[in-house]
């Protein structure tokens, strides 16, 4: 896990050390985030935990974590600024199911272990540069470290974007590891859609960034996976930060030194 640079801001991010992790301290929840929730909500807490990946300042997610208090909200993002912002907000709320993370969205095999999550949410991830139609995100590892993390497969992967190339490939390529429940190539105005969406948290929600396209009445694409059973062989194998580990001979993947592995072909934030 390649660390971020650090910043004034990032230095404020020590303040929120009880519900905010920066860096390397990022990695050190890894397979015990429902303890963390737990000790955080005490016994309101659900089970449940829901990663936003590309959170920016978490006001998404601060919205859907106050409707749901049981449930408990990951956001993640690697910019220091919007992130203090957020945990400001949370602070000043007295939000106990919140934790924001600074991080980038391909560590989440370092930062989580195999069946941690229940629902991973990747709306409208960044471009590499502004002149490029593919993200820096997106990659054959990082599908597989999001089907590693979630649960079973009644967990879902979310994705959404205004970028049509993000839609096709996203479509053509999970197939390995996930199985489409719905696409939609106009979510806002597709009523199967959204009629399918009440089941999930963010449904009616709007990033601040989807507000704009929505406005300019450009299409929102979407898609929801659930994560695809795995043979007995393939089941053995976790996620491609542990795989690295076993193979540098490291005892515990949760000390964030180790390199992703070789094996692993490269597939908002």
């Amino acid at each position: 896990m390649r660390l971020l640079p650090r910043s004034i801001h990032a230095d404020k991010l020590e303040s929120f050390s009880n519900f905010v992790f920066n860096n390397a301290a990022a990695v050190a929840n890894r397979g015990r985030w429902g303890d963390f929730f737990r000790d955080q909500m005490g016994k309101s807490f659900d089970g449940r935990i829901i990663l936003d990946v590309g959170c920016f300042d978490a006001s998404f997610l601060i919205g859907i974590a106050r409707k749901n208090p049981r449930s408990a909200f990951v956001g993640l993002d690697w910019k220091c600024k919007p992130l203090c912002d957020g945990a400001e907000t949370i602070t000043g709320m007295e939000l106990k199911n919140v934790s924001l993370l600074r991080a980038r969205g391909s560590d989440i095999a370092h930062i989580f272990g195999a069946g941690e999550l229940d629902e991973v949410w990747v709306f409208h991830p960044e471009l590499c540069a502004e002149e490029e139609s593919h993200s820096r995100l997106l990659d054959a590892r990082f599908l597989h470290d999001v089907h590693a993390t979630l649960r079973d497969e009644s967990s879902v992967f979310a994705f959404k974007t205004d970028h049509r190339d993000h839609f096709d490939w996203m479509v053509t390529r999970c197939g390995q590891h996930f199985v489409i429940a719905m696409q939609s190539n106009d979510y806002w105005n597709d009523s199967a859609a959204l009629a399918d969406a009440t089941a999930r948290l963010f449904s009616g929600e709007l990033t601040k960034y989807e507000r704009r396209f929505v406005k300019k009445r450009r299409p929102i694409y979407y898609v929801e996976m659930r994560k695809k059973r795995r043979s007995a062989m393939a089941a053995a194998v976790t996620t491609s930060a542990d795989m690295a580990a076993a193979a540098e001979g490291v005892s515990s993947a949760a000390e964030g030194a180790v390199e992703r592995s070789a094996a692993a072909e490269g597939s908002a934030e």
